[in-house]
């Protein structure tokens, strides 16, 4: 829930779902098919921020996956 209220609307205008990975890691779904891997559900704030960072920067680079898990700006594949 705490994830949900702390989207951007930017971020939630491309969000289809929320999930949970089997060890407990947060992604986004997004309408054009790109899974965002948050990781653990800590720092959402941090991770939410290079989320946005990345968007501005790469916005149609990825449409596979994005992972904001670590402290890296985002990469995608």
């Amino acid at each position: 829930a705490e994830l949900v209220q702390a989207l951007s609307s930017a971020v939630r205008s491309r969000t289809e779902s929320v999930g949970v990975t089997d060890i407990g890691g947060l992604t986004l779904q997004f309408h054009n098919g790109a899974v965002v891997s948050l990781g653990a559900p800590t720092d959402l704030l941090d991770k939410l921020t290079r989320l946005e960072a990345f968007l501005k920067r790469d916005a149609d680079a990825c449409s596979t996956a994005i992972d904001v898990a670590t402290n890296e700006l985002g990469t995608c594949a």
